[in-house]
């Protein structure tokens, strides 16, 4: 329970309005690019955003702690924390969706675009973005797969969009 309040925070660093503070942020430190470090960052956590939700939406997977019932085969199943995908189930019914982790998706692609601008803090930078991912599975959010999953696809869609804007 002591560390409770350390997972919320870093859960809080995976939030698309922390996203918009460091857009900010990163508009007003950066003084030789200014605006276009800000359209780096921003692209890069829309386009992987965008990614992931697309994928959530498709795959369908509830998260480990959904108390729905499934009907599988017409047998109520009760979700006790196990391992449930219906594919395309986002489209209809977007709540607890699961794969990939949004905030480790979000998290990471920030991590690549900060690290795009500012090569210097890139271990930093990943540490904090792991650190969100860490917390999804810790308050039970998440399973491994979907932050890892979100993990990979934020780092390289953030990483391809950075490079793809800054030119």
């Amino acid at each position: 329970h002591r560390t409770e309040g350390t997972f919320r925070v870093l859960r809080d660093l995976g939030m698309p309005h922390v996203t918009l503070i460091l857009v900010m942020a990163v508009v007003l430190y950066d003084q030789r690019r200014r605006w276009r470090a800000g359209a780096v960052l921003a692209a890069a956590t829309v386009g992987a955003g965008l990614a992931g939700t697309l994928i959530r939406l498709v795959a369908g997977r509830y998260r480990p702690d959904a108390d729905h019932v499934l009907l599988a085969g017409g047998l109520k199943i009760i979700n006790d924390g196990g391992n449930y995908w219906q594919l395309f189930r986002g489209f209809h019914e977007g709540s607890d969706l699961s794969f990939p982790s949004g905030h480790a998706t979000l998290a990471f692609a920030t991590a690549a675009a900060l690290t795009w601008l500012s090569p210097r803090g890139k271990w930093l930078f990943l540490v904090i973005a792991a650190g969100t991912a860490v917390s999804r599975v810790v308050m039970q959010a998440h399973f491994y797969s979907d932050v890892l999953f979100g993990s990979a696809l934020g780092w390289t869609i953030g990483w391809i969009v950075s490079a793809a804007v800054d030119k």
